[in-house]
């Protein structure tokens, strides 16, 4: 081990060396002197202090190295812009996240501009055309006339739309027609030649065959292109339209929905999008996976340190309670292996799309849409992970965060509440408005007057369409429940996120306590602190090819000891350090077959204990410093 720091650590002759042989005159001078054990001189704590930190360390706790290994504490509490000034290491990771953004967020934006608009139109045109020209999404029919005249409408301009189109839409010249009524059902096939016939004949004629009819179902197919000049798509729409008598009320109810075929859809910007998508996505996924691995180690070595401390140590490991245990795994890293998975498989998806055949239900989620929009909403959201090392940013987290256990306990407590008012507006209103016609419709009229939209609109209808009994009943049934929700369960609501702020705010400038119960980066570095003091040689990754911890670059650079030897054994080390010598010159401390003295063990142990204990008192006063600086 120590012949491999040598090698990597060339001209460090003053480090304390626990094996036989090696190391330089200066090394052998500090062991020992002619025929006894050298005395240890220690420094002064500023002297040690001027050892530790350079000439050019920075106001930030960290100095500024080369690049080389993190030790656990600086992995987990560090930011990637500290980790890139400090210690030359790029954050590929966010540059990743930041490209992934970027990316997902211009498919979206390109898809939504060229695409969506359009198909959106198309659908619209093809509703008018057929007949539903509403709002809602469904037209009334009341009689049989109404449904005759509509039908014959329908198709009329769906035959002749091919020639009064303004764009290149093309339709079959025979639809699909099915009928069921009570004592049956049937399937017949209009053409463009004898679909007048089809409405006047004797089952839209026959008042009793009508009134039996159930429903009739028309299949309407259009072929329509898209071209431009950087991307081109063929579409073939099919539309159902629907009229439905089944209700007994005396009305139909027509609706009708499309679907969309691509039979073909090539735009080389969306390819290219989901191609770099699919790439960085991966990466990034790995990279996550390889920092929630390095996340691991450093709970392990967590676990090691605090289980071995001795009962009334200051931080023990059954001290930790279980969120101190789980921020050693940023969830945020979960959220962004999510969110690349998303897209992953959204963006194979789309491939199909967009280089073959694929069914698109219009008015519905597609698989691929579907994905890609959860994808992109885990990415933006786990972005908030970076914002957690500016506590300012990072307020609406820590409030929520703060505060978010009441809130959920306070909603238990209103839910019974709710319910009984939501109940009560079904069991008396339901008749006499559609504000309270099934238990949906009550409740979203009540989370509108809790939220104090649309109170008007709600009493003036009651009042209306009541009797005069139930305009009373109504008249206490609103009051009661706006006074209840506005003027007592908003406000509590309010009082609970208000409270939580506070508590956020106290965590963001300077309450001692607060910090390590919400900024996980902080309370990680109380408890590795407190491991690394119980096993200061282990909190490097460095290892020998026996797995066992090399002495850190701070032990190496610092020497915290001096000997007063005699002149022989000063003598006898300038000589050891003239040959370049291992073992062999050690002034009466070593002998000529590489062994140590028991007194020069007896001080090199010494030393090093002390120098172990002097660093972890350093990293505990450059916590209090980053603190102090924090405050400020």
């Amino acid at each position: 081990q120590q012949q491999h720091q040598q090698q990597r650590f060339p001209g460090a002759g003053g480090l304390p060396n626990p094996a036989a042989g090696g190391g330089a005159g200066a090394g052998a001078g500090a062991v020992g002197g002619s025929g006894g054990a050298a005395t240890p001189v220690h420094k002064s704590y500023a002297a040690v202090m001027s050892d530790l930190e350079p000439d050019h360390v920075s106001p930030s706790t960290y100095p500024r190295t080369h690049r080389g290994k993190l030790s656990h504490k600086e992995r987990m509490t560090m930011s990637p812009l500290q980790k890139l000034v400090h210690h030359r290491r790029i954050p590929f990771k966010l540059f990743l996240h930041l490209c992934i953004l970027g990316l997902a967020t211009a498919y979206t934006l390109t898809r939504n501009t060229v695409f969506d608009g359009w198909m959106n139109d198309s659908a619209n045109t093809f509703r008018q055309l057929l007949g539903d020209s509403s709002k809602e999404g469904y037209v009334v029919l009341f009689s049989q006339d109404d449904v005759r005249s509509h039908v014959q409408t329908a198709l009329g301009n769906y035959f002749n739309f091919t020639n009064t189109s303004l764009s290149d839409i093309q339709v079959r010249d025979q639809v699909d027609v099915g009928c069921s009524w009570s004592a049956g059902s049937f399937d017949d096939v209009v053409t463009v030649h004898n679909f007048t016939n089809f409405t006047s004949g004797s089952w839209f004629e026959n008042k009793t065959l009508f009134k039996s009819i159930r429903f009739i179902s028309i299949n309407y197919d259009f072929l329509n292109v898209l071209e431009l000049p950087d991307n081109s798509a063929v579409y073939h729409w099919h539309g159902r339209a629907h009229y439905d008598s089944e209700s007994g009320t005396g009305q139909t109810i027509f609706t009708i929905s499309f679907t969309n075929e691509v039979l073909r859809h090539a735009h080389q910007g969306l390819i290219a999008l989901n191609a770099c998508t699919i790439v960085a996505c991966v990466v990034h996924l790995l990279l996550t996976l390889k920092a929630l691995y390095k996340s691991y180690i450093v709970y392990a070595f967590a676990k090691e340190a605090l289980e071995g401390a001795p009962r009334g140590s200051e931080m023990t490991w059954a001290d930790l309670v279980f969120s101190d245990k789980l921020a050693f795994f940023n969830l945020w890293h979960v959220t962004s292996m999510l969110g690349d998975m998303l897209l992953i498989i959204g963006a194979c998806l789309a491939f199909r799309r967009q280089l073959g055949n694929w069914v698109y239900n219009l008015g519905t989620v597609n698989e691929d849409n579907a994905l890609h929009m959860l994808g992109l909403f885990c990415e933006w959201l786990s972005f908030l992970k970076y914002l957690e090392w500016k506590s300012s940013l990072y307020a609406l987290v820590l409030t929520l965060k703060a505060s978010l256990p009441r809130v959920l306990t306070f909603i238990i407590t209103v839910a019974p509440i709710y319910m009984a008012y939501a109940l009560v507006g079904v069991a008396c209103f339901s008749q006499h408005s559609d504000m309270f016609g099934d238990i949906f419709k009550a409740s979203q009229t009540l989370f509108a007057l809790l939220c104090g939209d649309s109170i008007l609109l709600v009493f003036q209808t009651l009042q209306y369409n009541c009797s005069l009994g139930k305009k009373i009943l109504a008249q206490l049934y609103l009051y009661t429940f706006c006074v209840t929700a506005i003027t007592t369960i908003n406000n509590v609501f309010i009082f609970i996120i208000e409270s939580g702020y506070d508590v956020a705010k106290r965590a963001m400038y300077g309450d001692e306590n607060e910090p390590d119960l919400l900024i996980d980066h902080v309370r990680l570095a109380e408890i590795l602190s407190a491991a690394q003091s119980r096993l200061p040689g282990c909190e490097f990754e460095e290892t020998d090819d026996e797995g066992h911890p090399l002495i850190s670059p701070l032990d190496r650079d610092s020497v915290f000891t001096r000997s007063d030897t005699s002149d022989a054994g000063r003598a006898a080390g300038a000589s050891a350090g003239a040959s370049g010598g291992g073992g062999g010159g050690v002034g009466g401390g070593r002998d000529r077959s590489g062994g140590r003295s028991p007194e020069a063990a007896n001080v090199q142990a010494q030393t090093l204990r002390e120098l172990r204990q002097l660093r972890a008192e350093v990293q505990g006063l450059r916590m209090q410093l980053q603190s102090q600086q924090q405050q400020q």
